[in-house]
């Protein structure tokens, strides 16, 4: 299951990913949430998660899927804040990479 536009990952999808218990791979990574600002270990990882990508054919970062792998699918699928500015907060973790990546 590889989708190849952002349009594809809507919540039926992401459910039935979750629902078949299939794992994050080459093509996209799920993230609980992003990392609080002064988090340098989970922006770290963030940003090499965008650079293995850069590094292949692109990918796909979900947010608001829990890491915990024993819970119940449904269960995993957390969501996001709405007062959140996931754009801009997303940016100011890529802002220093160079090329700057498309999100």
């Amino acid at each position: 299951m590889k989708p190849n536009s952002l349009q594809e990952w809507n919540m039926d999808f992401i459910s039935e990913l979750l629902k078949k218990g299939v794992d994050e791979d080459i093509w996209f990574d799920f993230k609980e949430r992003l990392p609080d600002g002064r988090d340098l270990n989970g922006k770290e990882r963030i940003r090499n998660v965008i650079a293995s990508f850069a590094n292949k054919e692109g990918g796909f970062i979900v947010f608001g899927i829990a890491d915990d792998k024993k819970l119940e699918p449904e269960k995993r699928l957390i969501g996001i804040s709405i007062t959140e500015q996931y754009p801009v907060l997303f940016g100011n973790l890529l802002s220093d990479l160079i090329p700057k990546p498309d999100f």
